[in-house]
């Protein structure tokens, strides 16, 4: 017996394992006696992280390679763990090594699938000019290059880095419809913290500790309806214009009970969030997608029946919510939005913002740093970013970057109604139906909010569903196509040898 596992242990496989475990102790070891402990974040990093993204580079099943980064995204990088500094001017995001560690990952173990007509001609022009407005605010010193390439690394080749990602993951329904749901039940976690930190007024970036988030609001002051995974309410409220009116198709749609018994609490959850968030925007666009959501609705005496339930169901489990538990926090929503009103700054931002378009055709930087002095100057008023996403890409890409970016989500769009309409498959079309809607949602809240460079959050996430929408509609497409080749080639053949 003693032999024998001689025998086992002087395999090759396991003489690495014994080898590499070896390593890791050592040096483990040598880390806890002269640099730092266990409850330091470095040891996530060196120790802890190389490990899971082992086994994500391994793991075989794609939609949790898409998931993973995502999940890392929303409710770990800036509320668990920090970006790590690069030099003087880059932090780096867990959630870029993730994602870069699938796309590895990708080009690794999978064949690669041909892209649409044009988008590669669409996406290096998106490129090209990200590139010539970075080289034009660069202009101005060498401090205005370092955080230009920073945003073009975090926002724009991010951005591409993740629609690859979902372009060259999913390959049938089943990874598509888990993505979906598993999305969703992200929103009723995002809405559930949301909630907490603000009934608590506990900052869940609070858990990097205090020196890490000492410039965040406190939400013991005016800033009372942030807080959450997302920390700014207006990107987390376009999470939900995104993800209520799909959440509406899984719930008439869906014939599991569970999958709607999770779609009424998650809707539920995220439209209370929105509500004491106190985001007009937000609010007027989750209204208008849902009308949206109304094309894909199987309506019918039994799914009106549900929605009056639904409905009836959703008021009484707000008002015993809200009444038992959020009516402070809803009465000063409700000052908040009735003291706003109409007015916004925004009106004023854009006058003088098409101004600057029209003076800087090619874009005037990647940055706030390159367009709040512009404003400034042509207005006499101080903002960040123009509260648009439309104007903020013209402004950084001009023209030509503005309209690729534009005929890249058309194309998906065209892809998606395509395949929705050719397909018979219950599952394939409830998954159109909500990445349809997904991305409408986030062209909807583009209008008044910069949610492309705003938080690189929303932008990776709408990367992904993007990619893998455009990808899995043009698959749907292709066999369409190639099943009407074969039946003409077959019938075209069974007349030549009859007429023969």
């Amino acid at each position: 017996m003693f032999n024998s596992l001689i025998d086992f242990f002087s395999k090759k496989q396991f003489l690495i394992i014994i080898l590499l475990n070896v390593l890791f102790g050592a040096l483990l070891f040598l880390y806890l006696n002269f640099i730092g402990s266990l409850t330091s974040k470095y040891v996530v990093y060196f120790f802890i992280a190389p490990f899971f993204l082992f086994i994500l580079f391994r793991y075989k099943k794609t939609y949790v390679k898409v998931i993973a980064p995502l999940f890392v995204l929303i409710f770990v990088e800036n509320i668990i763990i920090s970006r790590i500094p690069f030099g003087p001017f880059l932090r780096i995001g867990i959630t870029l090594i993730f994602g870069l560690t699938v796309f590895a990952s990708i080009i690794w173990h999978k064949k690669k699938y041909a892209y649409p007509k044009y988008s590669k001609v669409l996406f290096s022009l998106f490129i090209l000019t990200a590139i010539i407005s970075l080289v034009i605010g660069s202009a101005k010193g060498k401090e205005y290059l370092y955080v230009n390439i920073s945003d073009l690394i975090t926002y724009y080749l991010g951005f591409i880095l993740f629609f690859y990602i979902g372009y060259q993951s999913i390959e049938n329904a089943g990874d598509l419809y888990k993505i979906v749901l598993i999305l969703f039940i992200f929103g009723l976690m995002t809405a559930a913290g949301h909630i907490f930190s603000i009934t608590t007024g506990i900052n869940l970036e609070m858990m990097r500790g205090q020196e890490m988030v000492s410039a965040s609001r406190d939400l013991s002051e005016g800033n009372w309806r942030y807080g959450g995974f997302f920390g700014n309410v207006n990107s987390m409220s376009a999470f939900y214009v995104m993800l209520i009116p799909g959440g509406l198709v899984l719930l008439f749609n869906e014939v599991r009970l569970s999958i709607r018994v999770i779609s009424v609490i998650a809707i539920l959850l995220m439209i209370i969030s929105t509500f004491i968030g106190a985001s007009r925007g937000a609010l007027l666009f989750i209204a208008l997608n849902i009308i949206l959501s109304l094309f894909f609705l199987k309506i019918n005496l039994k799914q009106i029946l549900i929605g009056i339930g639904f409905i009836i169901a959703l008021v009484f489990g707000a008002e015993l919510v809200i009444g038992n538990y959020l009516q402070e926090f809803f009465d000063r929503a409700i000052d908040e939005i009735t003291r706003k009103g109409t007015e916004s700054p925004r009106e004023i931002i854009w006058f003088y913002t098409f101004k600057i378009i029209r003076d800087y055709p090619l874009g005037v930087g990647l940055t706030w740093h390159d367009y709040s002095p512009i404003l400034m100057k042509y207005g006499n008023i101080f903002w960040a970013n123009p509260h648009s996403m439309y104007l903020q890409m013209l402004v950084q890409t001009g023209y030509l970057g503005f309209v690729s970016f534009l005929l890249l989500v058309v194309q998906a769009i065209s892809f998606i109604i395509r395949a929705y309409k050719k397909t018979r498959n219950s599952i394939e079309k409830n998954a159109f139906a909500f990445v349809f809607l997904f991305i409408t949602g986030f062209l909807l809240m583009g209008i008044t909010e910069p949610i492309f460079t705003n938080q690189y959050k929303l932008n990776y996430i709408f990367g992904i569903i993007l990619g893998i929408s455009l990808s899995f509609s043009k698959r749907i497409l292709d066999l369409n196509q190639n099943q009407i080749n074969t039946t003409f080639g077959e019938n075209f053949n069974e007349t030549i040898v009859q007429n023969g």
